[in-house]
């Protein structure tokens, strides 16, 4: 007597190595997404914006073809959703659906921060309170260059001092001037500490934030092609 054939007992319901393929590669490039953003647009700090040519390579040969392979890694799962009957094995790539398209829209987030913080008055309203502490810290003599103005002043307290230095700023404020440097220019009656903003613009592409205070109680520069920002707080570009 014949005896019955047995049925395969594999499941169907189970992953198979492909499924677990595709998804790790998903999760991958999900990965890439976020290292991406925090390298080049880690807006939840302080950066210094990517413009100019920096930004046009950026944007040609990074960020235009990582989100191609999202959208095309996002299709290809939507893809395996759709021809899945089973909703055990649909159910991993609905999840990696959402995480990558939260990951995409991660970078288009940082994309258009670094956008808008190119532009000098945004910058400048999101870091006021930052550039502020800066201040602090130089007027205090606890942020110095190698000039030592504020010591040659207190050496000599009545000659007449004029004294410039390029200050670093800590790693943490780096972001809030080019190249994490800052500009102290230090007169008899008056100081001007300068950042330097990194901008869109024709040229070298950059824009300058001014602290200026001075003794005589003077509120502004005297120069007629910078526009007031907040009290002693001017814009020239």
């Amino acid at each position: 007597m014949t005896e019955p054939i047995v049925p395969s007992r594999i499941s169907k319901k189970s992953l198979s190595f492909a499924d677990y393929c595709s998804l790790t590669f998903s999760g991958i490039i999900c990965l890439i997404n976020i290292f991406f953003v925090y390298k080049v647009f880690p807006f939840w700090g302080i950066y210094e914006p990517v413009v100019g040519v920096s930004f046009a390579f950026t944007l040609l040969f990074l960020l235009a073809p990582l989100i191609l392979i999202d959208l095309l890694t996002i299709a290809r799962l939507r893809w395996r959703v759709k021809t899945r009957k089973n909703q055990e094995t649909k159910k991993p790539y609905k999840i990696m659906v959402f995480v990558l398209s939260a990951c995409t829209a991660f970078v288009f987030i940082g994309n258009f921060h670094n956008m808008s913080m190119s532009y000098p008055k945004n910058n400048f309203n999101q870091f006021f309170r930052q550039r502020e502490y800066i201040v602090q810290l130089v007027e205090s003599g606890k942020l110095k260059g190698n000039g030592n103005c504020f010591q040659l002043e207190s050496q000599s307290p009545t000659e007449p001092i004029s004294c410039m230095e390029i200050i670093e700023l800590p790693n943490a404020y780096a972001g809030l001037s080019r190249s994490g440097k800052i500009e102290l220019l230090k007169e008899a009656n008056s100081i001007k500490i300068v950042f330097t903003h990194s901008t869109y613009g024709f040229g070298d592409g950059r824009a300058t934030f001014v602290y200026f205070e001075s003794e005589k109680g003077q509120s502004s520069l005297p120069n007629s092609r910078v526009t007031q920002l907040r009290p002693n707080w001017f814009l020239a570009s």
